[in-house]
């Protein structure tokens, strides 16, 4: 607490600066890899038909992230990514997911820092004619962000979700290019 003439701004633990929007319209998820406990871990392409194990896919989502900066150190996130896979042969699917994320970045989101953060997420996947399955999610991220100019926000991300009601295990790396709103 300060006493006398001393920085108000001293003794808080973050520093409260002029809070910032980043909004990425480019983001994509580049690879998803998922393992449901007790498989034995086979791998699978899509198009190749059912697995009993795990599945590493090379996807693409289009993902809109909007990022929100109340400090220098912290970040508040909404992320929307959908997807979409038409096959010759098999069902075709619609996979929707929205997401709340917060991170903390080391030494402050400036031009580059790396972060750290949980986030949960809720999913909708329409797999042909089959019902649509909902899920929601808890898990974290690490990433690095970079402005290589005072306008644009490049970042990479990997992340581990685990879903809660099909108990899956998922980690995925995402590429995004974002403009930083002043």
């Amino acid at each position: 607490m300060p006493f006398g003439n001393e920085d108000p701004e001293a003794w808080l633990p973050l520093t409260v600066g002029v809070p910032q929007l980043s909004v990425a319209v480019g983001g994509v998820q580049v690879a998803t890899a998922v393992h449901t406990p007790g498989s034995a871990g086979s791998v699978m392409f899509p198009g190749q038909g059912e697995s009993t194990g795990g599945i590493v896919s090379l996807t693409v989502m289009v993902c809109v992230h909007v990022a929100w900066f109340p400090t220098p150190s912290w970040m508040m996130e909404a992320q929307v990514g959908i997807s979409f896979l038409t096959q010759a042969v098999g069902p075709n699917r619609t996979n929707l997911v929205a997401a709340l994320q917060t991170a903390y970045g080391f030494g402050g989101f400036g031009n580059a820092t790396l972060f750290v953060g949980p986030n949960v997420a809720f999913q909708y996947l329409a797999t042909g004619t089959l019902p649509s399955t909902n899920d929601a999610a808890l898990g974290l991220a690490f990433g690095y962000r970079w402005l290589p100019l005072t306008f644009l926000a490049v970042r990479l991300e990997a992340r581990y979700r685990y879903w809660l009601d099909r108990m899956i295990h998922e980690t995925g790396g995402a590429l995004g290019f974002g403009v930083v709103i002043p």
